[in-house]
């Protein structure tokens, strides 16, 4: 992708627009989202970083996403700098996580719809 570039995704259904498996040193960094069916799917990495990440309404719009925001099995994960809103179901849930950094990082859920 581009800056600027403009990107898609179908219905919830297991569509993430990242989802990363089975890598090493995972890094996301300078990323705005506004809308998907859910945004990072993370499994069995070393270590997950989210910097300066913002999933944000854009005006006029009621939601996000209607699927998890950040979701991921068995990473170490650390967040600095990030922005998370208006997210239908969870934003952040790791199982089996092995530590977990958040710093700087603001959380506001909506749950006007369930």
């Amino acid at each position: 992708f581009q800056i600027g570039s403009r990107f898609v995704d179908c219905p919830r259904a297991g569509n993430a627009l990242f989802r990363i498996f089975d890598a090493k040193d995972v890094r996301l960094e300078n990323i705005t989202g506004h809308s998907s069916p859910h945004f990072w799917s993370m499994v069995y990495n070393s270590t997950v970083s989210y910097h300066r990440v913002r999933v944000v309404l854009k005006p006029g719009r009621l939601m996000t996403a209607n699927g998890d925001l950040v979701t991921g099995t068995g990473n170490r994960l650390w967040m600095d700098h990030c922005e998370f809103e208006g997210n239908a179901d969870d934003i952040c849930h790791q199982f089996r996580g092995e530590a977990t950094y958040i710093a700087n990082t603001s959380f506001r859920n909506n749950r006007r719809f369930g």
